[in-house]
């Protein structure tokens, strides 16, 4: 009963995240090398940085340290 109550209560409260700032990415759960894999990883953290956008709102900028990482090398 107090549980039903609770689920109820917090439903009513706004939640952290606003709509439509969540993103989904399909990504497979195999690959056929490490090649492939590495391909993978490497063009999902390239989706995500170009689509990832930073919000201030007014507040000091921090500075930030990104990596890039040449994986031609490897």
């Amino acid at each position: 009963m107090l549980k039903k109550a609770f689920k109820k209560m917090w439903s009513y409260l706004p939640k952290r995240t606003p709509p439509n700032t969540i993103m989904w990415v399909q990504v497979p759960m195999t690959a056929d090398s490490i090649d492939d894999k590495t391909n993978i990883i490497i063009s999902t953290i390239n989706h995500l940085e170009r689509n990832i956008k930073i919000n201030n709102h007014g507040r000091p900028r921090k500075e930030v340290c990104t990596q890039s990482i040449e994986w031609e090398s490897i």
